[in-house]
């Protein structure tokens, strides 16, 4: 366990939640002696409560940001049991990257996360606005049709 890994992944930013937990479980199994860590994707699910396919995809995201780079080894006693070793290059250089942003997959679409030039800490609604639109009247239901129709019987 590295303390050093621990404290650069908490501070890393990685678009969601689920990426943070298995980067942090990563940085937990890394080796400061060999500079990798190799936790197996079911122990990485067991250990983060959530399913292998989760795991695979938040590794595969943290890949495309940069975070993790697999250093084209494997890891294992046996054969059918190795798994990937991975490095993490933004704790050696120090930075995440120059710009300090991160695109981030995230179904079909990319969003990158981080500071952007135009962001805004308030946000202020258009000058045009338009009003809002009435709701569409609800239809009544059968009960509801029924019990007007004996109310109006009995009114009359």
């Amino acid at each position: 366990m590295s303390i050093e890994a621990l404290r650069w992944a908490k501070n890393a930013q990685t678009g969601n939640h689920t990426n943070k937990l298995v980067l942090l479980m990563l940085a937990d199994c890394h080796s400061e002696v060999q500079n990798v860590a190799w936790p197996g994707v079911m122990w990485l699910a067991e250990h983060c409560e959530m399913s292998r396919r989760t795991v695979q995809r938040a590794l595969r995201d943290l890949e495309a940001q940069g975070l993790i780079e697999w250093d084209g080894t494997w890891a294992g006693k046996h054969v059918d049991r190795q798994t990937k070793r991975y490095r993490f290059p933004t704790l050696e250089t120090g930075r995440q990257n120059d710009t300090g942003r991160h695109p981030v997959q995230t179904g079909r679409h990319v969003v990158t996360t981080g500071r952007h030039s135009d962001a805004r800490t308030l946000i202020e609604p258009p000058v045009t606005t338009t009003p809002p639109t009435p709701p569409s009247k609800r239809r009544k239901t059968q009960a509801e049709r029924v019990l007007d129709a004996i109310t109006k019987g009995a009114a009359q």
